[in-house]
C-alpha cells in the first residue's frame, strides 16, 4: 500500500464512510487526522433518530447553579483526572482533551453550585 487519498468535494451534510480496517489504519496514522477528521467524524455516533419527532422544544424551568465565571479551573493530575482522560480519549483527540475536561469539570461544579 503506497498510499491513500480520500477527498469529499463541495459536500455539506453528514456521511457515513465504510472503510476496510487495513485502509483505517493508514487513515488514523495521517497528520490530517486529529485536526480535521478524528474530532468531526467520530463524536455523532451514539445518536439515535426520533421514531416520531416533536418540533416544539421541551417546557423545563432549570437552574443553571452558579457562573461558571466564578468556578475556578481544576487542575488535571491524580487518579480520578487519569480516569476521566481515558474516557475522553474515546471522543476526543489529545489536542481537545485537557480543554473539554476541564470545561466539563468546571460546568459540573457550576450546576453544583460548587
Amino acid at each position: 500500500l503506497l498510499g491513500s487519498n480520500f477527498e469529499i468535494d463541495n459536500f455539506y451534510g453528514a456521511a457515513l464512510v465504510n472503510i476496510q480496517p487495513i485502509l483505517l489504519k493508514e487513515v488514523v496514522k495521517s497528520s490530517e487526522w486529529e485536526a480535521s477528521m478524528m474530532d468531526k467524524s467520530m463524536r455523532y455516533y451514539h445518536l439515535y433518530r426520533p421514531q416520531s419527532p416533536n418540533p416544539e422544544p421541551p417546557k423545563v424551568e432549570l437552574d443553571w447553579g452558579a457562573a461558571t465565571a466564578k468556578v475556578e479551573k481544576p487542575g488535571l493530575k491524580g487518579k480520578l483526572a487519569e480516569e476521566l482522560k481515558s474516557i475522553g480519549e474515546c471522543q476526543w483527540g489529545l489536542s481537545r482533551l485537557r480543554e473539554h475536561i476541564a470545561d466539563l469539570l468546571v460546568a459540573s461544579a457550576a450546576l453544583d453550585r460548587r
